[in-house]
C-alpha cells in the first residue's frame, strides 16, 4: 500500500480490514461501528474472519481558476474495497482429470503411465508455457472422466453451456460421474465455444479409479484452472490425430494421445469471481473480487 501511495505521490493513505462482504472489522473480528473502531492494516494484527481490505488515499493539488475566488488548493480522495476467499462458482467443466494423468488405450481404458504431472504456465492470451493434450479415459466400471454436477443425467452439453455454481468448501470431496461415453460427443461443440476462456476443472486422486458403473463417484482433491483451446472426440477404436500433438509446442500428457481429449494450458490459479465466506482450504478455488 505504501509503495502504491508513493508511486502516485499521495498525501495520505490508509487501509482497514473487512469481512467477506466488505464490512469493517474491529481487532477482535466483530463488526466495527465506524472507521475509528476498525482494525488498521499495518498495526500488526489481522482480525479473525478478515477477508478483505478497504483502502483509501488523498491527494492535494493546486488550482488555476479557483485562485480567482480564493481557493489555491483542492484535495481529491477515493476509497476501494477488495475481498479474497473461496469462489462461489465459475465455469466449472463437468470433466475430471487424475493427478497422475495417463494415456488412454484405443478402447478407451487408462494406459499404464504414471506420474505425468503438468507444468504450470503464466497467464496470458494464450498463456506463456506448455500447451497440453489431456486424454479423457475410461477409469473403471464403465465410467469416463465426466461428472454429473447438477444431478441431471446425460446433459453434459447443458452443463458446459450453463456451468452450475458450485463451491467446494473443503477437499477431498465426492462427486457422481455421468455416462461419459454418451456425453463426449454432444459436449464438443459447447466446450469449443469457450475457446480462450479460463475454466475450472476438478482433479481426482491417483488414477481416478471408480466402480459401480454408471453410479460411479470421483474423489476430488483440488481444482485446476485451465486455459481452454479445444476439445476433440472421435471413434474410440483409433487414436484421434487432434489428440496426438506435435511433441514440442503441443504435447500429450503421456503416450500417443487418445480418441477424446481436452487441449489447453494449466495456469496459476488466482482469478476473479464472486467471493464467498470462509477460509481458502487445501487447493480450493480461490479468488479476488473488487466489490466497491
Amino acid at each position: 500500500m505504501t509503495t502504491l501511495s508513493d508511486a502516485n505521490t499521495l498525501d495520505s493513505h490508509g487501509g482497514y480490514y473487512t469481512d467477506w462482504k466488505g464490512h469493517l472489522l474491529t481487532a477482535g473480528g466483530t463488526s466495527a461501528p465506524n472507521i475509528s473502531a476498525a482494525a488498521k492494516v499495518g498495526d500488526g494484527l489481522i482480525p479473525p474472519l478478515a477477508q478483505g481490505v478497504q483502502a483509501g488515499g488523498t491527494d492535494s493539488f493546486g488550482t488555476t481558476f479557483g485562485r480567482v475566488i480564493g481557493f489555491d488548493q483542492f484535495a481529491a480522495s477515493a476509497e476501494a474495497t477488495a475481498v479474497a476467499g473461496p469462489l462461489t462458482g465459475g465455469a466449472l467443466m463437468p470433466i475430471i482429470f487424475p493427478v497422475n494423468i495417463v494415456d488412454c488405450d484405443t478402447n478407451g481404458d487408462l494406459g499404464s503411465g504414471r506420474d505425468n504431472f503438468w507444468k504450470i504456465s503464466e497467464p496470458g492470451n494464450p498463456p506463456v508455457g506448455q500447451e497440453y493434450i489431456v486424454p479423457m479415459c475410461k477409469t473403471g466400471g464403465g465410467s469416463f472422466m465426466v461428472l454429473d454436477l447438477d444431478g441431471v443425467s446425460n446433459n453434459c452439453d447443458a452443463e458446459v453451456a450453463n456451468p452450475p455454481k458450485i463451491t467446494f468448501a473443503k477437499f477431498p470431496a465426492t462427486v457422481a460421474s455421468d455416462n461419459g461415453n454418451n456425453c463426449a460427443k454432444p459436449m464438443v461443440d459447447e466446450v469449443n465455444k469457450r475457446h480462450g476462456e479460463i475454466v475450472l476443472i476438478p482433479i481426482c486422486d491417483d488414477a481416478c479409479v471408480t466402480s459401480n458403473g454408471s453410479a460411479a463417484e470421483y474423489h476430488i482433491t483440488k481444482v485446476a484452472a485451465f486455459w481452454l483451446d479445444y476439445m476433440a472426440d472421435q471413434d474410440a477404436s483409433t487414436h484421434n490425430p487432434d489428440c496426438q500433438g506435435n511433441g514440442t509446442t503441443l504435447k500429450t500428457i503421456a503416450g500417443n494421445g487418445s480418441s477424446s481429449c481436452l487441449v489447453g494450458y494449466f495456469i496459476r490459479y488466482i482469478t476473479t469471481g464472486s467471493v464467498g465466506e470462509g477460509p481458502i482450504t487445501g487447493a480450493s478455488a480461490a479468488g479476488v473480487q473488487l466489490i466497491r
